[in-house]
């Protein structure tokens, strides 16, 4: 060990002359004593020329930042749907068109010879006194609701306000009903309310009466669209109304 420690001191003594310019002290950790590894330490430090190199500081790892999330790219919207016109007459395929402006259904008329043919008359009143007596009531309308006329027992005579909102002229042709065509498909003889719809280019029968007159009631010719007033003994074609559901 003394051989060791005479051969340190004599190395020590030989390097410092060239390798004074830097300083390689023999207590690395600085607690005043020097140990054998520190001497070999101060040893390699003095043949390499440096100080002890000292112990690396564990770098702190920078975590790798995620890569952003590209942003999903909005939706677009569908083009809205333009929605479909609705006819305002509605065939409702039991023998009733319903109006979606004024909310009344009415009873079709047909070619068929029965309760609601087209060609088919009504009386207002049995007599002069007019009272509501006549077919138009005890044959037409009871007819409709004792039958459940498109599945209701609700029908009635319209009024002359009402009768007049289903009058059209317009798009009609010399000779047909002024109506829309809704209330004249496909009218040919023997055909039923659920094969057609006619109108009698003629009279029917409202239920308003004439003022200061109890003999008359009103009526709307369907050849013009014209209204007005008729004694109630004679026959009129005739046409239900009810409140649609």
């Amino acid at each position: 060990m003394m051989h060791l420690y005479r051969w340190i001191a004599v190395t020590l003594f030989i390097l410092s002359g060239t390798a004074a310019a830097q300083d390689c002290p023999g207590d690395i950790n600085h607690d005043g004593s020097v140990t054998v590894d520190e001497i070999v330490a101060v040893v390699n430090a003095a043949l390499n020329g440096c100080n002890p190199a000292p112990s690396p500081t564990p770098t702190e790892s920078v975590p790798t930042a995620s890569p952003t999330r590209t942003a999903s790219p909005s939706r677009t919207a569908s083009p809205s749907r333009t929605p479909t016109a609705t006819s305002r007459f509605i065939d409702n395929g039991d023998g009733t068109i319903t109006d979606t402006t004024t909310e009344l259904m009415w009873s079709k008329n047909s070619a068929d010879g029965g309760l609601t043919d087209k060609d088919r008359v009504f009386t207002w009143s049995t007599n002069s006194i007019g009272a509501p007596n006549g077919t138009l009531f005890t044959s037409f309308i009871t007819g409709l609701n004792v039958g459940r006329f498109g599945g209701h027992n609700d029908w009635r005579v319209p009024t002359l306000e009402e009768l007049l909102t289903i009058v059209s002229t317009s798009g009609t042709m010399p000779g047909r009903p002024v109506v829309p065509p809704a209330f004249d498909t496909n009218c040919l003889p023997g055909c039923n309310v659920t094969q057609c719809s006619c109108t009698k280019p003629l009279n029917y029968w409202t239920v308003t009466l004439a003022a200061g007159d109890s003999q008359k009631a009103w009526y709307v010719l369907f050849n013009t669209g014209q209204s007005g007033t008729g004694l109630k003994t004679l026959g009129f074609a005739a046409r239900g109304v009810r409140d649609a559901d």
